[in-house]
């Protein structure tokens, strides 16, 4: 590579559907060659499809609608969420993994219906290194498991607060790279960290610090809940960066579809209800809401295959105003100052952590 290729060279982000970020300087690679613990970790694995570069020369144009993908993908997804609140309020009674067994179901046939558009041979994806696909089996039950909790956890907190700490996955991200990949720990990740735990106590306000009547909307069980789905959805994006070119995208998807409906049948037996209170309007709107999740995880994919991540990524975090707007105008719920202070603290914070680089 020349110098001057060298200097057109931007680091990728890292990514999967829980849409959530973190720079690719954290997998340095002689870092990663000389880690022990990487190679724990990733034996039998070639550490050249894991640390390389990626070169971007996208266009304005690119860009621009890679942008306007961005947009639509995180403006589809917070309908995916709105609707799971929906479920959550007016039909509490319809089991969680109902609701998942059909959003993996829907996965699978869309997936299908891509494969056979595309000519996608599933051989192909299938025959891989045993290493690899036990990788991408949990990655795709992590994916599926943060969005279970995700869901769950609206059941018990504002929609805000629940999708406002999903979005501190990138923080377990970082450690599990720094552990096992003896990635780097910036000063910039380092407050950026701070400053997210800060905006989190402001958004949840914990009986112990606050007033517990201010709290009352935000059940310790819901945040719980979202916490670990922001830690799952951590350590999907840690597993997806490991098999990131090794399998399409779509058979990526495909895979969480089927975690979907594993998951599912396994905890449904152990629920109050099963599968007997799933009416038919529940139905629907699980249905609805799988089509939404399946086409938000895909529009994002393809704007990052023709934008610049660095660019685009930040566009993400509308997400958490769309959220917002959906607590306070359709579910009557309290939104305050000091939701708005932490809400836009995590979001300014890690645009300037994506920008920095």
């Amino acid at each position: 590579m020349t110098n001057h290729q060298k200097e057109k060279s931007h680091p990728i982000e890292i990514f999967d559907s829980s849409f959530t970020i973190i720079h690719e300087d954290y997998f340095d690679e002689e870092q990663a060659r000389n880690s022990k613990k990487a190679s724990f970790l990733l034996r039998g694995m070639s550490l050249d499809n894991i640390t390389n570069k990626i070169e971007f020369d996208h266009s304005t144009e690119d860009n621009y609608k890679a942008c306007i993908l961005t947009f639509l993908s995180s403006f589809l997804y917070s309908i995916t969420n709105f609707l799971g609140k929906v479920m959550s309020v007016y039909y509490p009674e319809v089991e969680n993994t109902s609701t998942n067994l059909i959003r993996g179901i829907i996965i699978i046939i869309l997936s299908h219906a891509y494969f056979y558009q595309k000519n996608i041979d599933l051989n192909q994806q299938i025959n891989k290194p045993k290493i690899k696909i036990f990788v991408l089996f949990w990655r795709t039950v992590t994916g599926a498991l943060c969005n279970f909790l995700l869901f769950e956890s609206l059941k018990y907190m504002r929609i805000s607060s629940s999708f406002t700490i999903f979005n501190l996955a990138p923080i377990f991200t970082s450690i599990l790279t720094v552990i096992f990949l003896g990635g780097n720990l910036r000063k910039i990740d380092i407050i950026a960290f701070i400053v997210c735990f800060f905006s989190v106590i402001l958004i949840t306000k914990p009986a112990f610090i606050f007033d517990a009547s201010s709290t009352e909307e935000d059940h310790p069980l819901g945040i719980f809940f979202a916490f670990i789905a922001a830690g799952l959805s951590g350590i999907a994006v840690f597993l997806n960066k490991i098999i990131a070119k090794d399998f399409d995208v779509s058979f990526n998807v495909y895979g969480m579809g089927f975690a979907f409906a594993f998951v599912s049948l396994i905890i449904n037996p152990f629920t109050n209800n099963g599968f007997s209170t799933l009416s038919f309007v529940p139905f629907l709107i699980a249905v609805i809401l799988s089509v939404f999740f399946y086409f938000s995880v895909f529009i994002f994919f393809s704007a990052l295959g023709i934008g610049d991540p660095i660019k685009i990524l930040p566009i993400n975090y509308i997400g958490i105003v769309l959220n917002m707007i959906y607590n306070f105008f359709i579910f009557g719920q309290s939104c305050d100052f000091l939701d708005i202070i932490g809400s836009c603290l995590i979001i300014l914070i890690n645009i300037y952590k994506t920008l920095h680089h």
